[in-house]
């Protein structure tokens, strides 16, 4: 799993696959829910994040992650809120 970060004090958050299969998702340390968000995409672009390197916890719990080696596009560092 390339990309996990924790969130909100009892929950991780996570990223994994690769293209259209990247998926994202967050993990409640406390009573062991898991919630799978779906694809990380951006639908303005029509794109997912092809490779997710890493994932890191900004203000405002904003996640970043950064994808690197996409054949379509240059790779991009990409911004997302989980619920």
């Amino acid at each position: 799993m390339p990309g996990e970060v924790r969130h909100l004090r009892c929950k991780l958050c996570g990223i994994a696959g690769m293209g259209v299969e990247t998926q994202a998702f967050s993990y409640n340390l406390e009573d062991g829910e898991a919630v799978l968000y779906g694809r990380a995409e951006d639908t303005e672009r029509n794109t997912t994040i092809f490779r997710p390197r890493e994932l890191v916890l900004g203000p405002r719990n904003c996640l970043y992650c950064p994808e690197t080696d996409n054949p379509e596009h240059q790779c991009r560092f990409r911004e997302t809120t989980l619920g």
